[in-house]
């Protein structure tokens, strides 16, 4: 009896068999085949738009930065349109630590077509430009032609400074050679090279006031003030990374910038709007100095390969169509600034 139940419920067993079994494998690796799929394509989407948002607010920031300073250009404080002849740079052109594109402050704005500030052939634009700070110190005493300036302490100048002395009519550019100016109130101005990477000292270009190694100014100054001053100057040269980058007086402040390109806005016909009719490059605009505006375009490049194959990518910056042909993301950031001391002096 136990025997007959035994087969019966052998008998009555069922298991899967061969063909079911491929059956399910099939449906199982179609389905896993589409999760890996939908995996996979959500990854490059994510990849795509974190790429997209670093590209967004490194750009974003450089033309931030590159438009803050591009507005200020050719603040001289109260000395409106300086040139040769109200302006005096007692900068020491001499020295090795002096450099045209940092240092000469007779042009408000400079620039070169594919060409970084120091000379190195690049493919991309750069540009220079000068200006005072927004912060005036007030000359408190009433010197001679002497090597110092009184003004209040607590002032915020530092040694090796450089800073403009103007009383609306003329102005002095000099480096600061005294190591206490802001506590002590007095500022000195004295001539040499205050030492190898502080800058290029003050000339001695008033033979009269040349005693013990000082340093006078083209005039006595009563009822005027000090602005520190500088010129700021971009460019794009090889980064750290090795890929190129956007530097700023000659340090790496964003990785990946592939082109800079600039045009300069000029007012040829006088028109009573006064804004820009035309935009042209460094080498074609007539002059550099009197443009009322400046338009940059950057071109940035994503960080990794996330295009499914190299692709040739052609990227119109301004005037310049740049190429490219790998597998990068690739932005193109650009704006419009006016220079805004360059359009008010032009309509006064």
């Amino acid at each position: 009896m136990a025997i007959r139940d035994m087969k019966k419920h052998t008998k009555s067993q069922r298991g899967v068999t061969l063909i079911e079994l491929m059956i399910a494998i099939v449906i199982s690796v179609t389905l896993l085949g589409g999760l890996i799929e939908v995996y996979l394509g959500s990854k490059q989407s994510y990849n795509l738009v974190e790429e997209s948002s670093r590209l967004q607010e490194n750009g974003r920031f450089a033309l931030e930065t590159m438009t803050r300073e591009i507005r200020g250009a050719g603040f001289f404080g109260c000395l409106r349109s300086p040139d040769s002849t109200n302006l005096t740079n007692n900068l020491n052109q001499s020295s090795g630590e002096y450099s045209a594109a940092l240092h000469d402050f007779g042009e408000v704005v400079t620039g070169a077509d594919n060409l970084t500030l120091d000379g190195a052939v690049s493919e991309s634009d750069s540009i220079s430009f000068g200006g005072a700070s927004d912060s005036d110190i007030n000359l408190n005493s009433k010197p001679g032609q002497g090597a110092s300036e009184e003004v209040d302490p607590d002032n915020g100048l530092e040694q090796h400074d450089i800073v403009i002395v103007s009383d609306c009519v003329d102005g002095d550019i000099f480096q600061i050679s005294n190591a206490d100016p802001s506590t002590s109130g007095n500022v000195v101005h004295n001539t040499g090279n205050p030492g190898v990477g502080n800058g290029p000292g003050n000339s001695n270009s008033s033979p009269e006031c040349n005693v013990g190694n000082k340093h006078c100014l083209s005039k006595k100054y009563t009822d005027a003030k000090i602005y520190k001053i500088s010129r700021t100057g971009y460019d794009i040269r090889v980064g750290a990374s090795g890929n190129n980058g956007l530097f700023r007086n000659g340090v790496e402040i964003i990785e990946n910038v592939e082109n800079m390109q600039i045009l300069y806005g000029e007012d040829t016909d006088g028109d009573i709007f006064h804004t820009p009719n035309q935009y042209l490059n460094a080498t074609n605009i007539g002059d550099i100095n009197a443009a009322i505006t400046v338009r940059v375009s950057l071109l940035l490049r994503g960080e990794r390969d996330l295009l499914p194959a190299d692709t040739t990518q052609n990227h119109q910056l301004l005037d310049t169509t740049i190429t490219t042909n790998d597998r990068r993301v690739y932005k193109i950031f650009s704006t419009t600034i006016t220079v805004r001391n360059r359009a008010l002096i032009d309509t006064i």
